[in-house]
């Protein structure tokens, strides 16, 4: 009996970039992470896999350096890593699927997106379930004086975690060194700000302001997926006036921290934007991403469908009390800017 040979012609070869952080996790569990990784790709299809490591505020290893682009990125790492492949995509404007494999303690991105961070490999076998499905969308990505951003750009001291904590981003003690800047803040005196929209401008006394990609993944509630393709982004605009307004934020991440409930209003006003300049009284701090990116005045702006992201099937389906939700919350017609009070 003849043993027929499969023959795999070079051209039927897929390439796959695996970028990945050194500093994501201990190096013992990462090179564990790589392996089963690099093994399972190559046993899903013809792939050949090329890892490399992006260190911290570099670009150096992408992209794209390769005479052929790859086929699939995966993205080993946390946001920061997530945010770096994603900013050299849309800055090519390549269209290659980007999957990711969420280690480290920062990994907002993918939790919101359904995947769950990997700590053991039950989380990497879903991981990689989910890329290999290949169920994609077209992600939108916003940009703040030229630098991208997939999360959000803060301009201010108080992050966004202590606003508005979700049920499903992790309690760990790391979490708590959030309170630090949120406590400084209490002894800082409000900001006026000058915004300028695409029709219209107005002032506003502020402390903290947040222009994130989704309310889902910055300062408020909101479905992911269906925020971050929906040619919007979001202005979020934080004036705590009194010592009260301080507590009831105090409160809301208490809630959260201890029992993991969201609970509490908070004096944030949120309006859904395309593009907006932030002036200020004095110069103030901008954040990329949790990274420092230069200060005041900046020019912020949405760059549509920029990058193309591997998601879980389930997460593209929208439940219809979401839709409902969000179409009497959120009923805003194109081309205007409207006003949300949790106050």
């Amino acid at each position: 009996m003849e043993i027929e040979e499969t023959v795999v012609r070079p051209e039927e070869i897929k390439q796959v970039l695996v970028v990945y952080s050194p500093q994501s996790a201990n190096p013992s569990y990462l090179d564990e992470v790589l392996g089963y990784v690099t093994r399972r790709l190559c046993e899903m299809d013809n792939y050949n896999v090329r890892a490399v490591p992006l260190h911290e505020h570099s670009l150096t290893c992408l992209l794209f350096a390769y005479d052929k682009p790859p086929d699939l990125i995966l993205v080993a790492g946390g946001d920061k890593t997530v945010r770096c492949v994603l900013e050299s995509l849309a800055q090519t404007s390549s269209n290659i699927p980007v999957g990711m494999v969420p280690l480290g303690g920062d990994t907002l991105l993918a939790t919101k997106l359904g995947i769950r961070p990997c700590h053991d490999r039950d989380d990497l076998d879903q991981a990689l379930t989910i890329i290999a499905e290949s169920k994609t969308f077209a992600m939108d990505m916003g940009r703040i004086n030229g630098r991208y951003f997939a999360i959000d750009a803060v301009i201010g001291n108080i992050p966004p975690v202590v606003l508005a904590p979700e049920s499903n981003i992790s309690r760990h003690m790391g979490v708590l060194s959030h309170l630090t800047p949120f406590v400084q803040s209490m002894g800082t005196r409000a900001t006026f700000y000058r915004f300028m929209e695409e029709t219209e401008g107005f002032c506003k006394l502020a402390s903290s302001i947040f222009v994130t990609n989704a309310r889902g993944v910055g300062a408020g509630t909101g479905n992911a997926v269906q925020e971050l393709s929906d040619g919007y982004l979001y202005l979020c605009i934080l004036n705590p006036l009194k010592l009260s307004d301080y507590g009831r934020i105090a409160y809301r991440f208490g809630a959260w921290y201890l029992s993991g409930i969201v609970d509490g209003d908070i004096p944030l006003t949120i309006r859904k934007i395309r593009k907006v300049r932030i002036e200020s009284e004095r110069p103030q701090p901008a954040m990329v991403d949790g990274e420092i990116w230069g200060t005041t005045p900046v020019d912020i702006d949405l760059v549509p469908g920029a990058v193309t992201i591997i998601v879980p099937g389930t997460s593209l389906i929208i439940p219809e009390s979401t839709t409902k939700e969000l179409a009497d919350t959120l009923s805003f017609s194109v081309g205007a800017s409207e006003t949300i009070s949790l106050d």
